[in-house]
């Protein structure tokens, strides 16, 4: 039997080349398109993994900007307030009052030819010129002035008790004084054995006070002052406490 070129025999069945040739071209065909697919699939999917990668690394840059640039914000805020702050300390310092003691003094006795503050028979009388050394009032200055003998040893006590000078309410403008006035209780008159007794340094004479204002920014102030009278009863010197201001 002559082969034919369209087909052949396989157990007797006919099969014919070309049909089969078909088949498996297209079997082929069918699966390149499929490993093609795969392929194209897997760079699909590697694609949009590294876009969601960069968009989630975009995410957080991002949040981290905005914190840090919330926080370089804040700490701006706060800088300026602190400026602020410290241009308005720095104006009220400048241009506030400033009331203390200038000076002391007080009734003045001649004893042999001496100039002294106690004498037998006299009442000892003191006084201290406060002063507003700002650049603006005072306002509702209030004064406490006293004096008070402590015994050697005893330690200093601001105890205000008769007598005390008049209290009473007023401004005080810049560069103006005001005189503090105090006097012994009656019974206060200085003995010669009392002077004898100071110049031993058994007592120490005490002048002291308080003042007490608003400045123009409506900010309460305290001043204390303290002198006292020196063993040679001529002069006054100031204290080592007591004398402060705020």
């Amino acid at each position: 039997m002559t082969d034919n070129p369209l087909f052949h025999l396989e157990a007797g069945v006919p099969v014919f080349e070309k049909r089969l040739n078909e088949l498996d071209r297209k079997a082929a065909e069918s699966e390149t398109r499929d490993e093609n697919f795969k392929k194209e699939q897997l760079r699909i999917d590697k694609l949009v993994m590294v876009f969601t990668g960069v968009l989630a690394v975009i995410g957080i840059l991002g949040f981290a900007l905005s914190t840090w640039q919330a926080r370089i914000a804040n700490r701006s805020a706060k800088a300026a307030e602190s400026a602020a702050m410290t241009a308005r300390n720095t104006l009220q310092l400048d241009q506030r009052a400033w009331v203390g003691p200038l000076d002391y003094g007080g009734t003045i006795y001649e004893v042999n030819g001496k100039k002294v503050y106690l004498k037998d028979g006299e009442k000892p009388q003191f006084q201290v010129v406060v002063s507003n050394f700002g650049r603006s009032p005072a306002i509702n200055f209030k004064s406490l002035l006293t004096m008070r003998v402590f015994k050697r040893g005893e330690p200093f006590t601001a105890i205000y008790e008769t007598p005390v000078s008049e209290t009473t309410v007023s401004t005080l403008f810049p560069g103006t004084n005001r005189i503090l006035m105090t006097m012994a209780k009656p019974e206060g008159i200085a003995r010669q054995s009392f002077i004898t007794a100071f110049s031993r340094q058994d007592y120490i004479y005490y002048i002291y006070g308080q003042l007490t204002y608003d400045d123009i920014f409506k900010v309460p102030h305290t001043t204390h002052f303290c002198g006292f009278l020196a063993v040679t009863i001529d002069r006054i010197q100031g204290c080592g406490s007591y004398n402060d201001a705020d």
